[in-house]
Parts: C-alpha cells; structure tokens; sequence
C-alpha cells in the first residue's frame, strides 16, 4: 500500500509539470533596460619618442542596442596640448586609429600633456605627464628556464635595469620573434610571461605589466618566460619591446583585463574600467618606448 502512495504522488508531480504553460525549469522575466546616457568613449595613446599620437573616438550605447554595429566618430575636435607652446588640432584619417599626428620635434622637450575631445553636446578632458627613460641592459637568454605557474617547461629571458627612486614606475614588456624564414619579414609578438609577482598580465595577451611597488629604487633583473626554444633556434631572432607607461595606463589594462576574464560570467560582480577622462571614458596615455636585441 505504501508503494501505492509513492506512485500516486509520483503520478500527480508528474501531471503538474506537464500542465505548467512554461519549461519548469526555466523563467522568462520581463525586465526593464536601466536609463542610459550616451557618452563620450576614447582611448588615446601618445608615444613620446616617436612624437605619434593615435585616438579613437567613439560613443557608448545602452543595452537594448547591444547588435549595434560599433561605429567610430570621425567629426569630433581632438586638440593636443603641452606645457610649452604646442596647440594642436589632430585631424581624422579614416583607418584604424581615426585620428592621429607626428611631430616628434615638438613633444620630444614636453612633459605634462591635455587631450580636449568635442563631438555635438559632448566635452571631455584628460591629462597625462610622460613618464621618465629607463634603459634596460644585461640580457641573457636560458633555453632550459624552469615552468610557468601552469607548469609547462619554458625558456627565460633575464634582464636589468635601475628603476627610479621616489616614484611610482610602470613598464610593459613584449617579446618579439622574427621569422625564421624570412628575417626582413617585421618580427611578431610572441608568448611572455613571468613568475615574478612584480609582474602581471594586462588586456594584451602578449605584453606583461610590471609595477616598481617591490623594488622601488632598486637595480631590478627581471626574468619573463617564452614559449621553449633551443639557442640555435631563436639566436639573431629575439627582441624585447620595452614600454616605460603611466600609472593610469597600468591601471585601465589591468581593470579591462579583469572585465575581459568575467564577461561570460552571470554571477561575477562588475568590474569598473578605470578611465582617467573628465565628461567622458577611456583612456589618455602618454608611454616612452625602446626596442633591443635580445639574443
């Protein structure tokens, strides 16, 4: 008779899922988008050696637009200013940075920098100081470099440098191969990483941040990780790009990295993008660089 019971009721659970209108295990909710304001979106980038700045201007839209095509704008005012005398209007050029300039004679002596960017309604203001040079001497490439934190086998590239004292310092590393085939061929970024916990993996897959907070001051080596290789295949072959960034460049690749990793999770918490612009987002940067010949 118990047996009986638990077939009855096994029966009716049975029938009332069935007669539900929807999936029982899944829950359509009508919610309403939140109230979204456009605003202003770009990301400047101003290499102080070369005297090249490339900006990208564009707007943010809500989500009920999220299949809307992203679109660059190609009308706004993008002025540059320095500390001395430079005044200037970038102008549009229609590739993949929208707006850009040179002249390395003029920004070469500056060293604090305003971005202005006016489209329609919008005004937005950002300020970036260059960072200072710092060289990079004694390389050394080791075939047999130990493992990574995912255990793989991997060589090591080791370098130094005399980072600055009393301040706060940033820098980004890339590692770059040439093709082995073709050396006239431009060399492309390859693999790096670092079991030093001064370094740390910004939006770029490629390119390692490294801050100063450790060793502030201080002649630093530095050991970053490549994919294995023996001498006889990477030799004449390996460069370093080294970038000598600001504060809020560091900050921004780090939070977009982080956004990066959690945008497939529903249940991670939001993680706000640094931007260092006033009546807008993005970025404004201002970066030194220096290529070397690693081995």
């Amino acid at each position: 008779m118990q047996n009986l019971y638990k077939i009855i009721l096994f029966s009716l659970f049975v029938v009332f899922i069935i007669s539900c209108s929807e999936d029982f295990f899944s829950t359509t909710l009508e919610i309403d988008p939140p109230e979204h304001t456009d605003q202003l979106v770009t990301n400047a980038f101003l290499n102080i050696d070369e005297g090249l700045i490339e900006v990208v201007v564009s707007k943010t839209y809500s989500v009920a637009d999220v299949d809307q095509e992203f679109d660059l704008v190609d009308d706004a005012v993008v002025i540059l200013k320095d500390d001395q005398s430079l005044d200037q209007r970038i102008e549009y050029n229609g590739e993949e940075f929208g707006f850009n300039y040179t002249n390395d004679q003029i920004l070469s002596s500056s060293n604090n920098f305003d971005l202005e960017v006016n489209y329609a309604d919008f005004r937005a203001k950002a300020s970036a100081s260059a960072p200072c040079v710092v060289e990079l001497s004694e390389f050394e490439f080791i075939a047999d470099g130990g493992i990574d934190s995912d255990g793989e086998d991997r060589s090591r590239i080791e370098f130094s440098f005399d980072d600055p004292a009393d301040e706060e310092n940033y820098y980004a590393l890339t590692i770059f191969l040439s093709n082995a085939n073709n050396p006239t061929e431009p060399a492309f970024p390859t693999y790096t990483d670092t079991n030093d916990p001064s370094g740390s993996r910004g939006f770029d897959f490629h390119t390692l941040l490294i801050s100063d907070a450790s060793f502030n001051g201080e002649r630093k080596k530095f050991k970053a990780l490549m994919y294995r290789a023996t001498n006889e295949e990477v030799e004449n072959r390996v460069f370093a790009k080294w970038q000598m960034i600001t504060k809020e460049y560091f900050q921004y690749s780090k939070t977009l990295n982080i956004a990066s990793d959690l945008e497939d999770n529903p249940f991670a918490t939001p993680v706000q993008i640094f931007t260092n612009f006033d009546g807008g987002i993005g970025i404004f940067s201002v970066y030194r660089e220096r290529w070397y010949s690693v081995f």
